[in-house]
């Protein structure tokens, strides 16, 4: 079973996982602390992309820095999987 993510009434919440999940330690700081105006704004992100290629990436490397500085390159990145969510079996974060 993976991992699942949800936003309820504006809190993430995260089942399949065995122990604690932090809270946001930089909201509204690096990316808005408003959990509808973050949606928003990934979705603009998201939307703006050219993704290129057809092949399925065995990986991907996507910058972590605030979405005013790598936003655009970070959703490029994603946008790559998103026509085959479905496919993808793992996930790592480092």
């Amino acid at each position: 079973m993976g991992v699942i993510m949800a936003l309820i009434n504006g809190d993430i919440r995260l089942s399949g996982l065995g122990g604690s999940v932090r809270r946001p330690a930089v909201a509204g700081s690096f990316y808005p602390a408003d959990p509808g105006l973050l949606a928003e704004n990934l979705k603009l992100l998201l939307e703006q992309t050219h993704p290129a290629g057809q092949g399925m990436p065995k990986m991907l490397i996507a910058p972590h820095a605030g979405y005013v500085y790598s936003g655009p390159v970070a959703a490029s990145a994603y946008a790559l999987l998103r026509a085959r969510a479905a496919l993808i079996r793992r996930v790592v974060l480092l």
